[in-house]
């Protein structure tokens, strides 16, 4: 399993260059803070995406472990979905990039979102493909394929680092060339997906399947509209807040996040995927001893993983950044160094949390992520509202902690109720 790591920790050093390579490029100022703010939307937007195939990775494992004959048929169903929602769904998105750029970036100068909303438009292509990708990396992943269904995610920050990289030797470049970049990079992308599950392509939409097609969409619908209710309000409550704020606030809590983002995709990333895999395999088998070894191996492999790296990472940040100075900047560092250290305890908490999301996932219960999202959101923007326009930026995270805090108790108690009920109360269940 330690393998993943290693090609996760290639991703987690692309996505730590970009981050570099932006602060040699903008810094913390309004063109980092346009720029940042732009990939924060359509990294929710591609979430928000995901609304209709959320649930496939369970559906497709349940079809090719019960009736593998259909499984390719359930496939090419499915990547058919998802293109046509992504078109849409990226669509509907370019009607309303002004709203969208008003929600999230309030707080800016006019000039500014008229800006922000070019960069929008040139992301939105990643938005597009966001289901598709989903969908193959569903396929590899239940077939055992983690290492390509990994390096498939690190095509768009490859394109983007080599831009990054360009521009910081030549001089010059600025938020829309890169805006482009992405938006070839996710063009590419997609084709790539097609040809890695071009054997489903050959096959045939089956009417036996449709009965299975329509639950996978509406399960997905009903999952995640919690989690993305949950990104949407998060988001918002944290762009706009910063948004408000002094000019290059955004900059140091995305600089930031980033660098807790790098720390979490090599510690925990790929073991969140291939935990999730497994239960889905071992929770209709009613498999206890395999669900708990599941989850014993997942923490025992992330708990040491996370905290060397966080710690790692917390002193290297002022080498790093200071490699490539800015003049007038130098406060910056300090500031970003702070709100990595605080971003590091909510992800902590973050991935203790997944433990028990994957039980309500696997359950398929919609209504507990409702719920215990909605709860959060509620504790967060109250919690948020006691900041003042002139706090600093860590108070927001430290905000999101004590709601995550109240969210993990709420996820633990729930999910010890359902393991209970699905490996005590049937004599179907076994050791």
């Amino acid at each position: 399993m330690l393998k993943y790591n290693g090609i996760a920790a290639i991703g987690a050093a692309i996505g730590m260059l970009n981050t570099i390579l932006t602060w040699k490029l903008f810094g913390a100022t309004q063109t980092a803070d346009i720029w940042l703010i732009g990939l924060a939307v359509v990294s929710i937007l591609s979430l928000l995406v995901l609304l209709g195939v959320e649930q496939f990775l369970v559906f497709y494992t349940s079809i090719l472990t019960q009736r593998p004959d259909y499984a390719a048929s359930f496939a090419f169903m499915a990547m058919i979905w998802s293109l046509l929602s992504g078109g849409l769904f990226a669509l509907g998105c370019f009607w309303m990039v002004d709203l969208l750029v008003s929600w999230f970036a309030g707080g800016l100068s006019e000039g500014a979102k008229q800006t922000a909303a070019s960069v929008l438009v040139l992301l939105l292509p990643q938005v597009a493909v966001a289901p598709s990708l989903h969908i193959t990396r569903g396929i590899l992943n239940a077939q055992g394929n983690y290492g390509r269904s990994y390096l498939l995610a690190l095509i768009t920050p490859s394109a983007l680092l080599s831009v990054l990289a360009y521009f910081s030797v030549v001089g010059g470049g600025g938020v829309l060339q890169l805006g482009f970049t992405v938006a070839v990079a996710a063009f590419l992308q997609l084709g790539i997906c097609y040809t890695m599950v071009f054997r489903c392509l050959i096959t045939s939409w089956n009417a036996k399947l449709m009965k299975e097609f329509r639950d996978f969409v509406v399960n997905s619908v009903t999952m995640r509209i919690g989690h993305s209710f949950h990104n949407l309000f998060v988001g918002l409550i944290i762009n706009s807040t910063l948004s408000h704020q002094a000019i290059g606030m955004i900059s140091i809590f995305q600089y930031a996040k980033r660098f807790a983002d790098g720390v979490f995709t090599v510690t925990i990333g790929p073991h969140v995927g291939i935990l999730l895999a497994r239960q889905a395999s071992a929770w209709p088998d009613r498999n206890y001893t395999q669900y708990k070894k599941n989850i014993k191996v997942y923490l025992r492999t992330i708990s040491p993983l996370f905290f060397g790296s966080a710690i790692l990472v917390f002193l290297l940040i002022p080498m790093l950044l200071e490699m490539m100075p800015r003049d007038g900047a130098e406060h910056a560092v300090g500031a970003i160094q702070i709100t990595y250290a605080i971003f590091t305890v909510w992800q902590g908490l973050i991935a203790l949390e997944a433990v028990f999301v994957g039980v309500v996932t696997t359950a398929r219960r919609s209504f507990i992520l409702w719920g215990i999202n909605c709860l959060f959101i509620v504790n967060f923007y109250l919690f948020s509202k006691y900041i003042s326009e002139s706090s600093p930026v860590w108070y927001l995270v430290a905000a999101a902690i004590f709601a995550q805090l109240i969210s993990v108790g709420c996820f633990g108690v729930t999910a010890l109720f359902l393991a209970k009920k699905q490996f005590y109360s049937s004599t179907l269940g076994r050791d």
